[in-house]
């Protein structure tokens, strides 16, 4: 476990360093981070912004339509999930705190080890892969315009309409060009940072019911029973707490996601296929890790509300397993009655979605139906014309 210890070290140390340069770590270094989170939200707005204008200018057609409409909302997103984070701030400090503080003190323990870091490797591969396709979406992307340069077209990295003449080439075309690229970085850290976060609460709370289980099953109506119950009833405590934040911080932002991605991936497929026969290396490239990246966000989401269910109704079962039957204690029997009485900690957006499998399959069934929309659209432009 030596190695998974290591592993999972550099795992959080990562996430860290992302929402760190995008300036929505809590108490990192406070005027530092209030200024990077500004300049990161004032860029991606200003490019959501652009983006939004040029699809006012060219709402006629559905292929440019979608095409900008896609990234509008990448950069939205971001914008919100800043905003959000920002808004949570002593919410995430609890969790750092607490939920992460019992994580890393359990860590020391060996035997606890198996139980905290079971299915790490699978919460690391989804992080690598969500930061790198989200690293070569944004590359494939900004490379066009910069080769354009070499026939002397000065083009923009996204489809932005500013409300003022420049001059291409000059001075604003090139401050233009650091806001998108400055933007671009953001969406990046943000996208991987934020959404993997919470992937990593997530990999703490599952990590704590399982410890958690383990405690239970060990009770015994001995001695020292009120003393370990005590501490047992605590960790609850901390996971239901831990539980309702993630629900108030993550809530809002896995209802956007569940419509976002549908309509994201579906504007891409769309893309792909009226564009099949001119795409270009970079364009495929640049299709596939954005369709990939939203895919595992839409999966990584439902999943991570889905493991934390799992692991909440074992636990509870654990504890209906412990020696309370015939045990004689009537005080015993009496807590873990009031124990099994609990419900499983669901993760419900906002009261209104619990996050499971199932939602993945809806997020897909639905880029299903919008992409058939737009083709019918698309189809009924054509005639028109």
């Amino acid at each position: 476990m030596e190695v998974e210890l290591k592993k999972y070290k550099r795992y959080y140390r990562d996430i860290k360093l992302l929402l760190v340069v995008s300036g929505i770590w809590p108490n990192f270094y406070p005027i530092l981070d209030r200024v990077v989170s500004i300049v990161a939200a004032i860029s991606t707005l200003l490019l959501t912004m652009a983006l939004l204008n040029f699809c006012a200018h060219h709402v006629a057609n559905i292929m440019i339509l979608t095409k900008s409409m896609g990234i509008a909302i990448s950069f939205f997103s971001s914008f919100l999930k800043i905003c959000i984070f920002l808004s949570h701030h002593d919410d995430l400090v609890y969790l750092n705190d607490y939920l992460t503080s019992s994580h890393t003190s359990d860590l020391s323990n060996p035997d606890d080890r198996s139980h905290l870091l079971e299915k790490f490797s699978s919460f690391s591969k989804f992080f690598y892969t969500l930061t790198i396709a989200v690293a070569l979406t944004f590359v494939l992307n900004t490379i066009a315009p910069f080769f354009a340069l070499k026939r002397g077209k000065y083009l923009h990295i996204y489809p932005v309409i500013f409300p003022f003449d420049y001059e291409p080439g000059g001075s604003v075309y090139w401050s233009l060009i650091s806001l998108e690229l400055t933007a671009g970085f953001f969406v990046w850290s943000v996208t991987s940072g934020v959404d993997s976060v919470f992937g990593l609460y997530a990999l703490q709370m599952c990590g704590e019911l399982r410890v958690l289980a383990k405690r239970f099953e060990e009770l015994r109506a001995t001695g020292d029973y009120r003393m370990r119950m005590r501490e047992c009833m605590d960790r609850h405590h901390l996971l239901m707490r831990s539980r309702d934040i993630l629900e108030k911080v993550f809530g809002f932002l896995a209802i956007w996601l569940a419509v976002t991605s549908a309509l994201v991936q579906c504007s891409l497929v769309f893309q792909a296929k009226v564009e099949f026969k001119t795409l270009s290396p970079f364009k495929i490239g640049f299709f596939f890790f954005y369709i990939l990246m939203k895919l595992v966000q839409a999966f990584t989401y439902a999943w991570y509300g889905n493991l934390i269910a799992e692991e909440s109704a074992l636990c509870l079962n654990a504890m209906y397993n412990a020696h309370w039957p015939g045990s004689g204690d009537v005080r015993f029997m009496n807590d873990v009655l009031i124990v099994l009485s609990q419900k499983p900690l669901i993760f419900k957006a906002k009261s209104c979605m619990s996050l499971h499998m199932d939602v993945f399959t809806k997020i897909m069934n639905t880029a299903v139906s919008y992409f058939f929309l737009l083709q019918t659209l698309d189809e009924g432009s054509v005639r028109h014309l």
